[in-house]
């Protein structure tokens, strides 16, 4: 997410909303993102995967699952049209959605990523994903809930 001077977390990277701006920030500074086109860190989610698995969990819920990954090249987002800004969920004063999120929601690589997830989980394990993308929310839950991927999102 965006993290603005109203958040809980006053991290170094937030900037006060009179600014009109924001700072790539994923989570609470507590919140480390985990580089998931790392071959390593999939391998140990695949393995933390199949300890709860073994223990009977049936189900993973994943959260802000289309900010899993971010663009490489940290891009930075075009300001939304009014149309695009109409898209987003709540008032026009949000950050959020100052931007049109092209760069920062699921890039190209995020749908494949979806895909190891479920071969890692299995076909008979429910997978649940958080879709909060603003004005490519019902397009994302769409393409996250095609088979081979999430249950549901």
């Amino acid at each position: 997410g965006l993290r603005t001077e109203d958040d809980r977390d006053r991290s170094p990277t937030a900037l006060p909303s009179t600014h009109r701006k924001v700072a790539l920030q994923v989570a609470l500074t507590a919140q480390p993102s985990l580089n998931l086109r790392s071959e390593t860190v999939q391998a140990e989610l695949r393995r933390i995967m199949a300890f709860w698995r073994d223990r009977g969990v049936d189900g993973f819920r994943m959260d802000a699952i289309t900010s899993f990954l971010f663009d490489p090249e940290l891009r930075d987002n075009p300001p939304a049209s009014p149309e695009v800004r109409d898209k987003v969920f709540g008032p026009n004063a949000v950050p959020y959605s100052y931007q049109d999120h092209v760069h920062d929601i699921l890039p190209g690589d995020g749908i494949p990523l979806v895909e190891k997830v479920r071969a890692w989980a299995g076909e008979d394990v429910f997978l649940i994903g958080e879709v909060s993308s603003g004005n490519q929310s019902v397009e994302l839950a769409c393409q996250l809930s095609e088979p081979g991927r999430l249950d549901c999102a």
